[in-house]
Parts: structure tokens; sequence; C-alpha cells
């Protein structure tokens, strides 16, 4: 069976691209677009691995992670984050998050794939 990610990030055409490059790569994606839809999302789709923005409307990814790794029912999955963030705010931002690993926009689309199947 297929391996199941979920994508949480707020710009589509990435959306898009990152659904198409996983999928070809024989996994499973679901999308959203906000932190919100993630929480309620992750409930019922119950991912193997979330790829999720830093930076988004509503929720941004610190405070989905946060609230992910709070919960007894989805502490355990592992969290890329997605960021055109740099710097020290970068830092900070990914210790808050406890991700496994972090992708930096603009990426090479083979890179994100040899993370996931990494992290997998």
């Amino acid at each position: 069976m297929a391996k199941k990610i979920l994508v949480v990030d707020d710009e589509a055409d990435l959306v898009d691209m990152v659904q198409f490059r996983l999928q070809a790569a024989g996994y499973t994606v679901e999308v959203v677009y906000n932190g919100e839809q993630c929480l309620e999302k992750v409930k019922t789709y119950k991912p193997n691995l979330i790829l999720l923005d830093i930076m988004m409307p509503k929720m941004d990814g610190v405070e989905t992670a946060q609230r992910l790794h709070a919960d007894d029912a989805t502490k355990k999955i592992p969290i890329i984050a997605f960021t055109a963030k740099g710097g020290e705010d970068l830092e900070r931002d990914l210790e808050k998050m406890s991700v496994i690993e972090c992708v930096r926009k603009p990426f090479d689309p083979d890179d994100l794939v040899n993370k996931v199947k990494s992290v997998l």
C-alpha cells in the first residue's frame, strides 16, 4: 500500500507540482491550503508524512506543527517544512516546529522526492 503524504501550503501552483511529482513517485497525496485545514484533514486521512509550509494565512506552520505534536494521535507523524524564509528566523521556527527536515523554496523536485523517500 502506498505511503500517504499530506501537503500543506497556500501556493496552489507549488502544491499542484508537488502533488504531481509525489504521485508519480508512487505516493498517495492529499492537499490542504492552511493550518486549520491540516488539523482537520489529519484526523481522517492519517498521513505517514506531512509537508508543511511555514508561512501561511490563518494559522502558520509553526503553530500547526506545535498543535500536531501536542496531540497524542498526531505527534509521531514526521514533518518536513517548506519555506522561503532564511536566517535566524528560520532556525528559530524550525526549532519550535520539531521538523525532521527542511526544504527551502525554490527547490529541485527530485531533491524533494529524495528527502521524502529518506524520511519514509
